[in-house]
Formats: structure tokens, sequence, C-alpha cells
């Protein structure tokens, strides 16, 4: 039996029987992933957001979103450089516990001539 590249679903061929074992292998298998990839996402209008660190700019260089229940969703924080143009931002997500860190990701800042942000790329 072939299976995807992919994730190795099942993939009965024309000749072979279809086998209930293998569909709901396949059924299981795809209800996994998209539950990882539902918990990945972050619903904006769940969370608060806390400003913190504020410079003489008054910029603030953390942001921390936050769960109804208090716990932490979101940490974005301003490094690099001097205030206003700051150079990177880290952000790093964390799962429901508020703690265990799911994935963390840093941007690159540049700025036009007039010191407005115009681009972040991930770095």
């Amino acid at each position: 039996m072939k299976t995807t590249t992919n994730y190795g679903f099942k993939k009965p061929e024309g000749n072979e029987s279809v086998d209930i074992a293998d569909l709901n292998f396949n059924a299981d298998a795809i209800d996994q992933k998209l539950k990882s990839v539902d918990s990945s996402l972050v619903d904006n209008s769940t969370y608060s957001t806390y400003k913190l660190g504020i410079d003489s700019n008054d910029i603030y260089t953390q942001v921390l979103r936050k769960r109804a229940n208090g716990t932490l969703i979101i940490k974005s924080i301003l490094s690099g450089g001097t205030s206003p143009t700051y150079t990177t931002k880290t952000e790093t997500k964390y799962g429901a516990d508020g703690a265990t860190v799911e994935w963390s990701k840093a941007y690159a800042l540049t700025y036009d001539a007039d010191g407005n942000m115009i681009n972040e790329v991930l770095i």
C-alpha cells in the first residue's frame, strides 16, 4: 500500500480492498495534526495586552498578551540598537500553562530616513 509523502496517510490502490482500520488510522492522524495547528493559532479576541518598559522616547519595549485566566500567551521584546530605532523584535509564544515555550521568532527591524519602521524581517 502506498502512503502520502508528508504524513504517511495510507492510500489503498485500485486493486486493494479498503480496510476500515486504514481509514481510521488516516482520520486519527488528520485529527491530531489539525489539533496541533489549531493549538498554535492565537485568537486575538481572547487575550489582554499589557505594555511595559517605556523608554525615553515613549516606546514600550515589552508587550505581553495574556489569556483571560492570566497565563501568558505571547511576549514581544524590542532590543538592539538605541531608542527609537531598535534593531530586533523577539516574539515568544507560550503553551496553555503560560510557561512552556512553543516557539520563539526574531525579526530584524528596518527604518526609513524619517525613522519610521518599514520592515520586520524574520531572521
